[in-house]
């Protein structure tokens, strides 16, 4: 009786929550288990938004890793790209490097000529053009490691005149007696390099580095040394004369171990200028002599100034010479007359100068000497002359010599002409008299010695 009475309420019941909170409220077994598990009072609304957000987060997801991928494709295919093209420029270099090399081999090393010379600068320069700054070392290192760019290459360098080596990288290495003459050197790194001896001059070093490098006796005269940073650099015999240090990185106690500053732009912007005294030579110019003659079998038995003391001297002129052989007009130089000779197998004359007034400069210490000459031969002879000066103390012991000469018929490359040959050097602080000796020398069994000398002249600085 009571199981039937029971059935129309839990039948209004249900209906009344059917009108009361919709479809979605389910009869549960225990209503206790159902709260326990927090589900109650949820819609189908709260159930579509469950299951459909982390679709939703999926779907964009999705959308940006497409996205990401469509920019992340022309970068990356633009860096392929970028990696291709240096990959092809670095093999290009280098099969430019190696045709060089491969080349150059070639033309010098199998041959000497004057023709192979001028081949392989024009060769050398047109392919400094097309390399980089790393291949123009290994160019650098290949061509001074053959001897083609050493100062004792005979008979002469490779002439690398006006090529463009900038920014080239030359740190840590050793390169004695380099040849780089007139060349565009700007930006380039020297740091901790030994360049000692090396022949820089008329060339371009714009902002480059020297730091802690080693330049002893290195010629950078004419050369532009703008903005260089010179630090830590010990400066011991180096020709700067006529260069530009304008704002370049050097001291004035580097400086002063420098083999000139005559007509050096200083750091500062100004021009600094040695004093020298006049020419200490007595008639170092054959024309001075009034005795020049076309009479080549007829020596002089008197020069004013020199001793002869081996052999015969004569001064010939340029016109005798011809006359004997024809050689080039500009051969004189606008000289009339020379030293020659002439039939003796040996000439040597000699002339003593006393410097005892430029005691208070030679003193110092940090004075220099300049000797310099004209000196030559004819064709493919080796007869030539040689200058050797002697310093001389208070005892007439020789403390010091030095010498110019000779010209060879190889440095002359077997051409008629005379060179001019300079030198400077320090003063011997005990030196009294300066002895000067001029050799002329024949070489082989033809019947005149054609060792040639001229404008010999001998200076000693006064500041």
């Amino acid at each position: 009786m009571i199981e039937l009475d029971m059935q129309p309420i839990l039948l209004q019941d249900t209906i009344n929550n059917l009108k009361s909170g919709g479809i979605d409220n389910k009869v549960a077994p225990s209503k206790k288990h159902h709260n326990c598990l927090g589900f109650n009072d949820k819609t189908l609304f709260h159930w579509l938004q469950l299951l459909l957000l982390p679709l939703v987060m999926i779907c964009i997801f999705v959308t940006f890793l497409i996205t990401r991928e469509r920019q992340v494709q022309p970068i990356q295919h633009y860096y392929n790209n970028v990696d291709n093209v240096q990959q092809q420029q670095q093999m290009r270099q280098e099969s430019i490097f190696n045709n060089y090399v491969n080349d150059i081999s070639d033309i010098i090393l199998r041959s000497g000529d004057s023709f192979a010379s001028k081949l392989a600068r024009a060769k050398t320069l047109s392919v400094l053009k097309q390399l980089d700054p790393l291949r123009k070392r290994y160019l650098i290192e290949f061509l001074y490691d053959t001897s083609l760019i050493q100062t004792t290459r005979r008979p002469k360098p490779l002439n690398l005149e006006q090529a463009n080596v900038n920014q080239v990288n030359l740190s840590s290495l050793i390169f004695f007696r380099l040849y780089l003459k007139n060349v565009y050197l700007d930006n380039s790194l020297f740091i901790n390099t030994n360049v000692s001896e090396s022949d820089f001059s008329q060339s371009s070093f714009i902002g480059s580095n020297f730091t802690s490098s080693q330049l002893t006796n290195v010629d950078f005269s004419s050369a532009i040394l703008r903005n260089v940073d010179f630090r830590n650099v010990i400066i011991k015999g180096v020709d700067f004369t006529r260069a530009n240090l304008e704002n370049s990185i050097i001291t004035d106690q580097q400086l002063q171990g420098s083999l000139s500053l005559h007509q050096t732009i200083l750091p500062n912007g100004t021009t600094y200028l040695e004093k020298y005294s006049p020419n200490l030579v007595r008639n170092g110019a054959a024309s001075q002599i009034n005795q020049c003659s076309d009479d080549v079998d007829t020596p002089l038995d008197f020069i004013l100034g020199w001793t002869i003391k081996e052999g015969t001297i004569t001064t010939i002129t340029h016109a005798a010479l011809n006359n004997l052989h024809p050689i080039p007009d500009q051969f004189d130089n606008g000289e009339i007359c020379f030293f020659w000779g002439g039939s003796s197998e040996q000439t040597i004359m000699s002339q003593t100068i006393n410097v005892e007034q430029y005691a208070s400069f030679i003193q110092k210490g940090t004075n220099k000497f300049v000797i310099s000459g004209r000196l030559g031969g004819y064709d493919n002879l080796d007869d030539s002359a040689v200058i050797t000066v002697y310093f001389l103390d208070i005892n007439q012991k020789i403390i010091k010599q030095t010498s110019i000469g000779p010209v060879t018929s190889v440095s002359r490359l077997n051409n008629t002409e005379l060179q001019f040959i300079l030198k400077r050097d320090y003063c011997p602080t005990e030196t009294k008299t300066i002895q000067l000796d001029v050799v002329i020398t024949k070489f082989g069994g033809h019947r005149y010695n054609y060792g040639i000398v001229d404008q010999i002249e001998f200076y000693i600085q006064m500041n």
